[in-house]
């Protein structure tokens, strides 16, 4: 199988299951409603939005002091957060530096424009 220049097959599969498992988590907390099922909920989404969750724990943390919410609002504005930290990470980001990291192994990267003194 040919490789796509966005990634291929294997991306697919990998984003597809990320996305699954992510609905998976909101729909189960969703379902059962209670402290417990939110803190699997936390914990869950902190594991698949690993390790850019640590740095948006402390910020959901700093917007709940502005935006306290209970109920199915909090469990949305907490799942949407950590879905969206862990997307651009996994699948923005990470992409990003791989392209670079083999661009500089190739010789290929783009010349710095930082003058050099």
């Amino acid at each position: 199988m040919e490789r796509t220049p966005q990634g291929g097959l294997g991306r697919f599969i990998l984003k597809v299951g990320w996305l699954l498992a992510c609905a998976l988590v909101l729909a189960r907390v969703l379902a059962y409603r209670n402290d417990d099922a939110r803190l699997v909920e936390f914990y869950m989404m902190l594991v698949l939005s690993w390790p850019a969750s640590l740095a948006a724990v402390w910020g959901y943390a700093a917007m709940l002091d502005w935006i306290p919410c209970d109920g199915v609002a909090g469990i949305l504005l907490m799942w949407f957060f950590f879905f969206i930290v862990g997307y651009l990470q996994w699948f923005r980001v990470v992409p990003f530096v791989v392209r670079r990291v083999r661009r500089w192994r190739e010789g290929t990267a783009p010349v710095s424009v930082v003058p050099r003194d």
